[in-house]
């Protein structure tokens, strides 16, 4: 018998349920194409008719043909089997690259979400310094604007008190008269560690005032150890002489006890003389009703410094917070010393 994987029934192109008759009708009509002496150019044509032969031979015999029907089933079987797994192997890959395909969207889209959720970060980045340069501007642009009205009302004061025939007190202010020495309990206020805290201690209880703070310098030991020793301090520059008469008073008045613990003191040991200067009053015009009383900072004019002033002024100051930044980090020791 010839090899296993030979069809007879296809090699000799009829069905398996073919007669005698119609096996050696096919034999002879294949035999006589594929004769060897027929197709002598063909080296294939001596192999085909050997097959031929036998295919022939096996489907004739009763019991040859039998065998060969179990054989051919088991095999047409077995190659169902090979498709069915193969049809599931390649239901598995397409699964695979279905999920791999999903998976890859999915990275994607999240790759996305990213990316929109850095660029919103950014773009709101931009608008908080966008909002913080325009709140800067406004408060430069205000304070522009205190400064402008209060160099006109010193005009204003200088031109009533020479109209009138008395010339108007002038005094001007040193290089301190806007600069505050604090100092505080670090156990009645353990926030205050920081410019930033000191800051907001003073618009919380100045409000609904606005405590119009320049600078705040706190000593080096507080800095450096916020949460050791018993005292902070520090000083703190106003942008106007009336803020620092604010918070003294603020300090002095405390009907609810919120400044408790913390001192406030002027930075040059006395408040300014301008503070005890009183504008020279001008007599009432005729038939006018009294004035209204004064306000709880006395009234005052300044003289306007020129840029050499401002100079002079600028260096005064700069050396005189140096001074006090010295006496800061001498009480400071004093303190821990007392209290070792």
């Amino acid at each position: 018998m010839a090899s296993e994987d030979v069809d007879y029934y296809a090699l000799l192109g009829i069905e398996s349920t073919a007669t005698s008759g119609e096996i050696r009708k096919a034999y002879r009509q294949k035999s006589l194409k594929v004769h060897p002496d027929r197709n002598p150019d063909d080296p294939q044509a001596a192999a085909l008719f050997h097959e031929l032969s036998i295919a022939v031979d096996v489907l004739s015999d009763p019991s040859k043909r039998s065998t060969f029907d179990s054989l051919l089933a088991a095999r047409n079987a077995r190659k169902a089997r090979f498709a069915a797994l193969d049809n599931k192997r390649k239901a598995m890959a397409e699964e695979l690259e279905r999920s791999e395909r999903e998976s890859k969207r999915a990275r994607e889209g999240e790759r996305s979400k990213k990316m929109d959720v850095e660029r919103l970060k950014e773009e709101g980045r931009r608008l908080r310094e966008e909002r913080a340069r325009q709140a800067q501007g406004a408060e430069e642009g205000r304070r522009k604007v205190r400064e402008e009205e209060e160099r006109r009302r010193v005009e204003e004061q200088r031109a009533n008190g020479r109209t009138n025939g008395a010339p108007a007190e002038v005094v001007e202010l040193g290089p301190l008269d806007k600069t505050l020495k604090v100092k505080w309990l670090k156990s009645a206020h353990p926030s205050l560690v920081d410019d930033a805290s000191v800051t907001a201690f003073l618009e919380r209880t100045l409000a609904p005032a606005n405590p119009d703070i320049d600078s705040v310098v706190l000593s080096s030991k507080t800095l450096a150890n916020p949460s050791k020793g018993k005292h902070g301090s520090g000083i703190l520059a106003f942008k106007t002489l009336s803020a620092a008469v604010r918070v003294v008073k603020g300090k002095e008045a405390d009907p609810e006890g919120r400044w408790k613990g913390f001192e406030v003191g002027w930075a040059a040991g006395q408040p300014p003389a301008a503070l005890g200067a009183q504008a020279a009053p001008s007599p009432p015009p005729p038939r006018q009703s009294a004035s209204p009383p004064a306000s709880a900072v006395p009234s005052f004019s300044f003289a306007p410094a020129s840029t050499d002033e401002d100079s002079i002024l600028a260096r005064l100051r700069l050396k005189e917070r140096e001074k006090l930044m010295d006496e800061m980090r001498r009480q400071d020791e004093a303190d821990e010393g007392a209290a070792q």
